[in-house]
């Protein structure tokens, strides 16, 4: 059984929406040996933002998607 999504609000989903549209578009470099992805950077976080509209100040914002790659970025290296 599928459990219920937890209760939400509407900037969570934003913050939330916001980094998927990040990650859909991840860079990555690609090598012999390796496939790294790239960390998201502001210039990508400016183009999404671009598109979707802002709804909270931009410094809290990238601090918060920078938070939310680093800890991204750590669980696929497990």
């Amino acid at each position: 059984m599928i459990p219920d999504e937890p209760e939400s609000d509407p900037l969570t989903d934003y913050i939330i929406g916001l980094f998927w549209q990040l990650e859909a578009g991840r860079r990555i470099v690609v090598s012999a040996t390796a496939v790294v992805p790239c960390r998201i950077s502001m210039p990508e976080i400016s183009g999404v933002v671009e598109v979707i509209g802002e709804v909270m100040a931009r410094p809290a914002l990238d601090s918060i998607i920078f938070a939310m790659d680093g800890e991204y970025m750590e669980s696929i290296k497990k």
